[in-house]
């Protein structure tokens, strides 16, 4: 069981889902 990798995993898919959401805050037409 490697703590380090899985922590490094869920830093690697927040910092995906953080850019994502801001790449669609970026278009106009996304209201939310």
């Amino acid at each position: 069981f490697d703590f380090f990798k899985l922590v490094d995993d869920g830093i690697a898919r927040g910092n995906d889902a953080l850019t994502s959401f801001e790449n669609r805050s970026q278009y106009p037409l996304f209201i939310h």
